[in-house]
């Protein structure tokens, strides 16, 4: 009887992140770029394939779950002063950067939110040399500190009963400074992943310490109906969000593609234009990446010898090899730009396309059968063990999770992939790390 709860248990980030992915591709369905999509049935069969995979992988590692475990639990006076630090890092990083965006814009603090979208088209440029001018050599020492900013929000959230005051306001400080440097500039990705860390935090703070008799798994796992339900209503929450910040953008913004309704739709009629635009897109923005995927089967499989799966990694290599003109890697996505005029940088093809240049497509099924069990010793690290290592990593990889229908998030990202190689760098000692956090 306890393993079926346990199960259920285990399984509730697989539910929530291959839901998701399920569902972007339902909304590609009912879409109006579907009609115009190519190779429609290769992209929903392999969408699919992908999505089984990850459960595959998934499944695989808590069949093997075993009964011995070590659980690090508890607050102290070291644990508040970790997160202290870690907020203190995100507000010298951000603060800085909020004052020079303002002066970049010549607006006020308040005024940035009246034209988000004529920030989001400055963005890119505001940002490529921002966080030098500003913060000089500190800056680059913040990024290879980049895990910092991730637990920040994970861990005080998992750990809030047991923290103290002062690092529970400094927690919510540094969510508001990251949340309006975002924002100001108009993109929704620092917004979504303060949601996502903090929500993948409180997830696994609803199962720690629960999982170890049978009358406290049940009672843990009758919380699963309320945590899908809270899901959802972050999720929709979010979506709002989306629609708002895309409205804005939408008169700035000439769209090339079939992601918005017809004028005459009902989302107009009851909307009104402004606010329509913001759904139609809000709906794209979360399923036009298998619009993407079927442009890439349009192209043969060329090797891009391991530089299509990380821009960031790629940079470096780039960097260190003193290769000045950095040269585009030709995954699928570059290539049928040529032939299907597709901006694979400007929108996007899942993440898919992008480890098949380095993998070939069977190898990306891989991949994700990997990844979902790597996903899953995370989470059971997290809500058995209390691993401070694992939760952080585990609201890193649902980061990961959920970008899989868009692009390849973590390894893009320069601040989150320098986190995950810090994170994995320190899961051997994670026991150490532990202990010496909570003695």
């Amino acid at each position: 009887m306890s393993s079926k709860y346990l199960q259920k248990a285990f399984d509730t980030p697989l539910v929530l992140s291959a839901g998701y992915l399920l569902f972007s591709i339902a909304l590609f369905i009912i879409s109006p770029m579907f009609p115009y999509a190519d190779n429609r049935f290769y992209t929903l069969l392999y969408g699919c394939a992908a999505v089984i995979f990850f459960v595959v992988g998934y499944r695989a590692y808590i069949s093997r779950v075993g009964g011995d475990y070590t659980v690090y639990s508890g607050g102290s006076t070291r644990l508040d002063a970790v997160i202290i630090l870690a907020c203190f890092a995100n507000i010298i990083y951000y603060v800085p950067q909020i004052n020079s965006a303002l002066d970049y814009y010549g607006f006020s603090v308040f005024d940035s939110f009246n034209d988000i979208g004529m920030n989001y088209l400055t963005k890119d440029e505001l940002i490529e040399d921002l966080g030098y001018q500003t913060l000089g050599p500190v800056y680059s020492i913040l990024n290879i500190l980049a895990f910092l900013q991730i637990v920040a929000f994970v861990v005080p959230v998992f750990k809030w009963s047991e923290i103290g005051s002062i690092a529970k306001i400094l927690t919510i400080v540094s969510a508001v400074v990251v949340m309006f440097f975002y924002i100001s500039i108009g993109t929704m990705s620092g917004a979504f992943y303060i949601v996502v860390l903090s929500f993948s935090g409180w997830l696994a703070s609803q199962y720690f310490g629960n999982l170890d008799r049978v009358d406290s798994i049940k009672v843990a796992v009758a919380k699963f109906t309320k945590i899908i339900r809270y899901g959802l209503a972050v999720g929709f929450a979010f979506f709002l969000f989306m629609v708002f910040n895309l409205s804005s953008r939408s008169e700035r913004i000439n769209v090339n593609l079939p992601l918005l309704y017809d004028d005459g739709s009902v989302i107009y009629r009851i909307f009104g234009h402004r606010i329509g635009d913001g759904i139609g897109l809000a709906l794209a923005y979360i399923s036009h990446g298998w619009y993407g995927l079927g442009k890439s089967f349009e192209v043969d499989f060329l090797w891009t010898q391991g530089l299509s799966f990380s821009r960031v990694l790629t940079s470096y290599y780039y960097r260190f090899a003193g290769i000045v003109s950095e040269p585009i890697p030709l995954s699928y996505p570059v290539r049928q730009e040529n032939l299907t005029g597709y901006p694979p940088f400007s929108y996007w093809s899942t993440a898919f396309p992008w480890l098949a240049s380095d993998f070939t497509f069977a190898g990306a099924l891989i991949l994700m059968a990997l990844f979902g069990a790597f996903y899953a010793k995370m989470w059971v690290g997290a809500v058995r063990e209390g691993c401070l290592v694992s939760v952080t990593l585990f609201g890193l990889l649902t980061i990961g999770a959920l970008f899989l229908n868009a692009n390849m998030q973590i390894t893009d990202n320069k601040m989150l992939m320098l986190a995950f190689m810090a994170l994995c760098c320190m899961y051997p000692f994670r026991g150490v790390i532990n202990r010496a956090i909570m003695a």
